[in-house]
């Protein structure tokens, strides 16, 4: 049996999110889910390599942290019967969600469980990123 190895380039600054199931994780402690977050531009990040365990919790925390990174824009690829909360399929197989959209969704009294995003509902957009930081 052979082992296939497939490199994929990073185009762009990059950051690697882990999740963890606690509050304050030592420096190597396990994570339950993890990504690479690629930014395109200051408005629109992908998601990429996403693996693990992804609960209601976070997604929510997932949501939060975009929201904190002003990111307005997420692209994604899913593999077929995957799908992603609030995410538009495009013609080239990408999808696209409106992180604004979807924490407003999360914002409004009654409309989900899930999160908490104050100020998101008050309609002040984010400003772009600045990815000289990065």
């Amino acid at each position: 049996m052979t082992v296939a190895v497939r490199l994929e380039a990073i185009e762009g600054p990059a950051q690697l999110v882990r999740f963890y199931d606690c509050d304050e994780p030592d420096a190597l402690a396990p994570y339950e889910a993890s990504c690479v977050l690629e930014w395109s531009g200051p408005r629109e990040a992908w998601v990429k390599g996403m693996t693990g365990r992804l609960t209601r919790r976070t997604v929510r925390e997932f949501v939060n942290l975009l929201v904190s990174l002003a990111v307005p824009t997420v692209v994604a690829r899913r593999g077929e019967g995957h799908v992603l909360p609030g995410g538009v399929a495009g013609d080239d197989g990408t999808v696209r969600i409106d992180v604004g959209q979807l924490a407003d969704r999360f914002a409004r009294a009654g409309a989900s469980q899930w999160a908490d995003l104050p100020g998101v509902a008050s309609g002040v957009a984010p400003a772009p990123r600045d990815l000289s930081s990065l």
